[in-house]
């Protein structure tokens, strides 16, 4: 089975098709002014029923054009930019390019909504069902059974199109999907938690959809347009089917066997990177958390100030209007405390989780580029192995083998066994070069999507930070003029 972009299952590189990327602008909001919540996920793992639209997906054909362009292109590697060069923005091309009510154009637009509790009428557990819709401009039927499609999907099945996509492309990176808690821990039900995770979901989906070549999975099409039904068969067949690219063979005898491979200085320093990356982002959420209980302990004293101010307004008379304009902007600023602490957490808090958890999907990454290379080392000290068998029955008269001493002539018997070790050695060299060649491109595909990895992190962080700048902006107006009205009774 050929796959669109990247690498096939036979090791073979298959051209990438052109698609706009979009800036994902599914901003996140996670916090109140009354509780912070902590969990972006959790529960519901049972298999929807009803659906609407799709059909039963086939493998969508592979655009013609042969290039990507700009940050997904594979270019030569550079210093810096987390041990994989870049050629970065300037920071000013950057916030010039956001726009909160765009995310750019795109021919396969997603969005996740409604999270409901659902119950197919049994004994079973409830579930979480989310309709997912998406609107596309590509060619009907080839690619999408048709322009405008729905169905209701589940928590489970976002994670099972991600394992498929993974097998599909592993030399690509692939977004997180916001992580599963244990039921103890959040209530699966609970509406502020549904929305989180709806966000969290949709933000996955929406990458996936940008993505040059990820958005071309036969699964996701799967995932995007089957019904109910048609999914959980389908779902099935696709994990029996889907194999690994270098095969089972292969990844056996790399478990038995601990090949040591040379250490490429690209991915040591990316590794260095995304360890120091995931460090700052925890304690940018333990910053946000912090700030966002400071907030709520505030609104808390400004209530208390206002009462104060009532009583001492009902006593010093001549002060009254002063202390009552006093009075009345405590009472209004919990309101703007929570506005601020929303945006806190929108701008700020989801974007440092999910940064966490991409962090983990590029290690994850990086070790299936690992694995590759183990392949191809083991290979070629089978090929070592074998050859060095050969040199001995070659250099040895085999008057002493089995075949010599049970009557068959010495040199029968030698001539036997080089040509069934010659046969081998041609396999082997085969497979070796194959391997190799896989991993040649395993690698030039890891290096320009870690590269595109970080120039949307760079953009996400500018974004982050300048949402969260706005919101105070916005806070500080507010309250300005606020106080400047109270100063107009003097």
């Amino acid at each position: 089975m050929e796959v669109a972009g990247g690498l096939n299952h036979d090791g073979e590189e298959v051209s990438p098709p052109t698609v706009e990327q979009e800036e994902d602008s599914s901003g996140p909001a996670i916090m109140t002014g009354e509780s912070v919540d902590i969990d972006l996920e959790g529960g519901g793992d049972e298999e929807p029923q009803a659906t609407s639209g799709g059909g039963t997906a086939e493998q969508a054909p592979v655009p013609d054009a042969p290039q990507t362009s700009g940050a997904d292109a594979a270019s030569p590697p550079k210093e810096g930019g987390g041990g994989l060069g870049l050629n970065r923005k300037t920071s000013a091309q950057l916030f010039e390019s956001f726009d909160d009510n765009s995310g750019g154009d795109t021919d396969l637009d997603i969005i996740v909504k409604d999270p409901k509790k659902h119950s197919d009428g049994t004994f079973s557990m409830s579930y979480v069902g989310y309709t997912v819709n998406t609107t596309t401009k590509r060619k009907v039927p080839q690619y999408f059974a048709a322009a405008e499609l729905s169905v209701l999907r589940r928590y489970s099945d976002f994670i099972w199109v991600r394992e498929q996509i993974i097998k599909e492309f592993p030399g690509h990176v692939i977004p997180p999907m916001p992580p599963k808690h244990g039921l103890s821990q959040v209530d699966k039900f609970d509406p502020l938690f549904l929305e989180v995770r709806r966000r969290g979901l949709e933000r996955f989906i929406r990458r996936i959809a940008m993505h040059p070549v990820l958005s071309f999975s036969s699964s996701l099409r799967l995932f995007l347009e089957s019904k109910a039904h048609e999914f959980a068969t389908l779902k099935k067949e696709r994990e029996r089917s889907l194999m690994d690219a270098i095969g089972e063979s292969a990844l056996k005898l790399t478990t038995k066997m601990m090949v040591k491979i040379p250490l490429d200085s690209r991915f040591v320093a990316t590794r260095a990177h995304v360890d120091g990356l995931e460090q700052a982002m925890r304690k940018l959420e333990a910053g946000t958390l912090e700030s966002a209980e400071i907030g709520i302990r505030l609104c808390g004293a400004n209530s208390e100030m206002s009462a104060s101010l009532r009583k001492l307004a009902e006593s010093e008379t001549e002060l009254a209007a002063l202390l009552t304009s006093m009075q009345e902007t405590f009472d209004q600023q919990p309101k703007e405390i929570k506005s601020f602490t929303q945006a806190l957490g929108q701008h700020v808090l989801e974007t440092a989780r999910d940064y966490q958890l991409y962090c983990e999907s590029i290690r994850d990454l990086l070790d299936r580029r690992d694995a590759v290379e183990r392949d191809s080392h083991l290979l070629v000290q089978l090929l070592e192995e074998k050859r060095r068998e050969r040199d001995q029955v070659t250099s040895d008269d085999q008057k002493m083998s089995v075949g010599a001493i049970t009557g068959t002539k010495p040199e029968a018997v030698k001539e036997e066994k080089l040509n069934s070790i010659d046969a081998e050695i041609k396999d082997l060299q085969r497979s070796v070069n194959k391997c190799h060649d896989y991993c040649e491109l395993t690698t030039s595909t890891v290096v320009a999507d870690v590269e595109s990895w970080n120039i949307r992190k760079a953009e996400d962080t500018l974004k982050m930070f300048k949402g969260l700048a706005d919101a105070k902006v916005a806070y500080l107006n507010s309250m300005l003029g606020k106080w400047d009205a109270v100063l107009a009774h003097q």
